[in-house]
């Protein structure tokens, strides 16, 4: 049975995202399929205005990194939607312009949240907790170097 190692296609891919174990050709397959799920709903969340789009693209690339160097180097590269990802891996970092539409995205959330739970706090504080630590953990990242 033959074993596949996945390395990336261009030199611009961080190192860290290289695939170093060989893996088997049902492991690629399994791989190659959360990849282009993920850069399905990814692409769906481009359209729809409510729905992120970057999470499922950086899930994406990683299922990639250890299936199909040419998707993995298409995506790191598109015009669109490849500048985040190069700015996640790279720095770690979150353009502002994300950061405040991530924002304003989780304050309405909790808002239409509230207004369809009202009275039921026991699921509106846990709600609340972890909207407030996902936001924390959003306006703590650095902006990208450009």
């Amino acid at each position: 049975m033959a074993r596949y190692t996945v390395t990336p296609v261009s030199s611009d891919i961080p190192e860290d995202s290289e695939q170093t174990e060989p893996i088997g050709p049902w492991a690629r397959r399994a791989y190659l399929a959360v990849g282009l799920f993920f850069t399905g709903i990814g692409l769906l969340g481009a359209i729809l205005p409510v729905f992120p789009s970057t999470v499922f693209f950086l899930i994406a690339i990683w299922a990639f990194s250890r299936s199909s160097p040419r998707l993995h180097n298409w995506l790191w590269s598109h015009p669109v939607f490849g500048p985040p990802i190069q700015d996640w891996f790279e720095h770690g970092s979150i353009s502002p312009w994300a950061k405040v539409a991530a924002l304003a995205l989780i304050a309405s959330s909790f808002a239409l949240t509230t207004y369809m739970l009202w009275g039921r706090f026991w699921i509106l504080v846990p709600v609340f907790l972890i909207l407030s630590a996902v936001s924390t953990f959003i306006v703590t990242r650095p902006n990208p170097p450009r």
